[in-house]
């Protein structure tokens, strides 16, 4: 084995030797790839791509085929078939492959440094993952790689304007102004771009200065006007109207712009939660409900607990109280860290649950009390109370005040059942007693009868 290795080092010496005389001869490059067999070979991936998308869907297997199918258009050698990964890139994340889709795009840089789009696709990955400075860097990559891309601006000032709300920096907000002010001037026409600029005017506004409102506004009805003379909408310009119409203080208008957003995107989720909250405030609760439903259509919204808590207010005040019960669970579940499902809840059987199934009533028709629901009640108030901390001082001091109540509640019923069944009682009594007392008059009577016919008999 030492001998073995002693070889090998000695080889390697003498290769360097060898290199430093002699330089190696630089690889050749790539042939150019024949226009009409590459050609030829790009529309063979896209038909198997439609063939197996004819369906609706891509199978595992489906996915393996098409993939391949487009990177064998890939040369690492050559820049100009970076679109290969790029379009097998693609093709990963239709499938639900995102790990695979970014490996593929990295495939594309590096054999393109400067493939925008894969750039981009790279920055919307890193973000949905949470890897925020990764979109940013991706994202400025791609604007640097093409300026003309609004796609890639558009997505750089998103995140700049995701991240001034977040730690509500001027600096961010600045870069975010200045990229979308940008998209702008490369394309004028751009829906994504006057939403975005829009949505950044109305957070400045509503933190910092109220006279981006104004802007925020300027800014909606330019990008309606563009978009309805090109014969296209915006839900989101709609529903930023109705957020300043609420800042207003008209909730009636406010309502018609939400309403017309949900109208030109049925999907559009933060449009249905609008017309939900405004249809809680005026106790249309089919309405809230029917809104809360399909905005939890949104991955986004499916767990989020306030949009549960408010379903759970919907149901209660549709008297649907055991699905206001299972959402408050949901909303307990999913956020164990927030004790407001728990003051709901006891709120919903306190004051819904208990009153209407407490009492039972047997085949006899007899009524009889049950205090589990006033207990369930207690402990969901007790729990709130120890969880609420300094947080909800107010739901706290009233939860406690609610578990005194239940405690009376439950004591007064106690007391009553016993005064009725001491009535019971007595009434029983006084039966027993007024029929004993029948009995012995009905004997006495018989007596006096037997004695009377007997002293006839006498005479």
């Amino acid at each position: 084995m030492t001998v073995l290795l002693r070889g090998r080092t000695v080889a390697l010496a003498l290769c360097l030797a060898s290199c430093s005389t002699t330089p190696p001869s630089p690889p050749l490059p790539p042939e150019p790839p024949d226009p009409q067999q590459s050609q030829a070979e790009l529309q063979g991936a896209v038909a198997k791509l439609r063939a197996a998308e004819a369906d609706g869907t891509l199978s595992p297997a489906e996915c393996d085929e098409v993939v391949a199918a487009f990177m064998a258009l890939h040369d690492p050698r050559d820049p100009s078939t970076a679109a290969g990964p790029f379009d097998a890139g693609v093709i990963r994340e239709r499938c639900g492959q995102p790990e695979q889709a970014v490996a593929l795009y990295r495939t594309a840089i590096a054999t393109n440094p400067g493939h925008a789009g894969a750039h981009n696709n790279l920055g919307i990955l890193h973000w949905r993952a949470g890897e925020h400075e990764a979109a940013f860097a991706s994202f400025e990559r791609a604007v640097k790689a093409d300026p003309a891309l609004p796609m890639a601006r558009n997505n750089l000032s998103e995140a700049l304007r995701e991240r001034y709300l977040r730690k509500g920096e001027g600096e961010d907000f600045a870069r975010a102004e200045l990229a979308l002010r940008n998209a702008l001037a490369v394309d004028s026409d751009s829906a994504i771009a006057h939403e975005n600029l829009a949505r950044l005017y109305y957070d400045r506004g509503r933190s910092h200065d109220r006279s981006y409102l104004l802007l925020a506004g300027l800014v909606i009805t330019r990008g309606l006007r563009v978009l309805q003379e090109q014969g296209h909408d915006s839900a989101e310009l709609h529903n930023l109207r109705g957020l300043l119409l609420m800042e207003e203080g008209d909730p009636v208008l406010a309502l018609r712009s939400f309403e017309k957003a949900a109208a030109v995107d049925p999907h559009h989720a933060q449009a249905r939660l609008n017309i939900a909250m405004i249809a809680l405030r005026f106790r249309d609760f089919d309405t809230a409900r029917t809104s809360l439903e399909a905005a939890r259509e949104d991955p986004r919204y499916r767990d989020d607990v306030e949009v549960l808590l408010a379903s759970a207010v919907a149901n209660r005040g549709l008297r649907r109280y055991d699905d206001a019960k299972t959402v408050l669970l949901q909303a307990r579940e999913r956020a164990s860290d927030d004790p407001r499902p728990l003051y709901n809840l006891g709120i919903l059987m306190q004051e819904h649950i208990g009153p209407e199934r407490s009492q039972k009533v047997d085949a006899e028709g007899k009524a009889t009390f049950d205090d589990g629901p006033m207990l369930e009640a207690r402990g969901y108030f007790e729990r709130f109370a120890k969880a609420a901390g300094d947080r909800y001082p107010e739901e706290a001091a009233d939860a406690r005040a609610r578990i005194s109540s239940i405690d009376q509640f439950l004591q007064d019923v106690k007391d009553l059942e016993a005064l009725e069944a001491e009535q019971e009682r007595l009434e029983a009594l006084a039966r027993k007693q007024q029929q004993e007392e029948r009995e012995r008059l009905l004997e006495l009577e018989r007596r006096a009868r037997e004695a009377a016919t007997g002293a006839g008999t006498g005479v």
